[in-house]
């Protein structure tokens, strides 16, 4: 009643598809150790990058893609008191 929450469920679907994919087409019922085993090594381009190569995760700071600013936009409308990142854990 006194709390107001704000969802942001994904700001880089593109860029989550193709590591989840990627990630489930790699792993071992068994993990390997081996740094140069496949799991530990994803092919360029690696990572979460949206479909122009530029992995939004960091763009907090510069604000260069709309989506940046459009979260922070409304971060900073509402300036909440809690913010919580689940961060693709779980």
């Amino acid at each position: 009643e006194n709390a107001v929450v704000i969802i942001d469920p994904m700001i880089n679907p593109d860029g989550r598809d193709r590591y989840v994919y990627w990630y489930k087409s790699s792993q071992a019922n068994v993990l390997n150790v081996n740094a140069s085993d496949l799991e530990h090594d994803e092919i360029w381009p690696g990572g979460r990058t949206n479909h122009y190569w530029f992995d939004l995760n960091r763009d907090w700071t510069w604000l260069i893609h709309p989506e940046s600013a459009g979260r922070i936009k409304v971060y900073q409308q509402w300036m909440p008191q809690v913010h919580i990142d689940f961060h693709e854990q779980g």
